[in-house]
């Protein structure tokens, strides 16, 4: 099994995660950029989402409850800066801009045979605001993101 690979630089406002995707670049865009799809593997371990808007162009936003196993909700927002098929997404997340909590990230697709090698860069509004996020799950929730993909990814594959 392919590990995510998750590095945090000392002194930074970024994370970064990647992963290899036994799968093609167009067929991992598709499972990034269908709200359908992203419902069925974005949560973390246990979590579900359900989907409040989606408009997966540039401007436009894909907005979400997040529900967690002991019964807490969280509202999130994606709001689409750039959409380059097949080899790169940018989008910011909050409400504002200039909160604190905002982060903006950037997903590259990069082809590697047959397989797609997805890297995920989260830019944090300050080092104080990352390292506060680390330890609520900054690294380890996106990472389980990524193995629900894979899954994800793989059943889709056995389907077709």
């Amino acid at each position: 099994m392919v590990e995510v690979a998750a590095l945090a630089p000392e002194g930074g406002h970024d994370i970064y995660l990647s992963r290899l995707f036994d799968a093609g670049r167009d067929t991992v865009w598709a499972a990034l950029t269908d709200a359908s799809a992203l419902e069925l593997w974005w949560a973390p371990d246990g979590c579900t989402i359900k989907t409040r808007e989606a408009d997966i162009r540039v401007g436009g936003i894909w907005a979400y409850r997040l529900d967690t196993p002991n019964g807490k909700s969280f509202e999130n927002r994606h709001k689409y800066e750039e959409l380059t098929r097949p080899e790169r997404i940018v989008y910011w997340q909050g409400e504002q801009r200039e909160d604190d909590n905002a982060a903006t990230s950037t997903l590259l697709l990069d082809e590697r045979g047959v397989a797609t090698l997805l890297t995920l860069r989260v830019e944090f509004s300050s080092h104080a605001w990352r390292e506060k996020l680390i330890p609520m799950g900054a690294l380890r929730y996106p990472a389980q993101s990524l193995e629900h993909l894979s899954d994800y990814l793989a059943r889709a594959r056995t389907a077709a």
